[in-house]
């Protein structure tokens, strides 16, 4: 995996720190990751019994 920015995460173990994380948090951010300046929000969108059945995934920029 190549590094985006110094904030990239590359080290497999971290990234599945990260995954159950997110799976146990319900949500998922990444800050500078993608590049400096943008934060991502992923939110998983559930059918009424409680399965995944999409993503919802939004960015922006997080300057001052």
């Amino acid at each position: 995996m190549a590094p985006l920015t110094e904030f990239t995460i590359t080290d497999r173990a971290k990234l599945a720190g990260l995954v159950a994380k997110a799976r146990k948090d319900g949500y998922a951010t990444a800050v500078d990751e993608l590049d400096y300046g943008i934060t991502a929000l992923a939110v998983p969108i559930r059918n009424p019994e409680g399965r995944v059945v999409a993503a919802l995934n939004s960015s922006g920029y997080s300057g001052r």
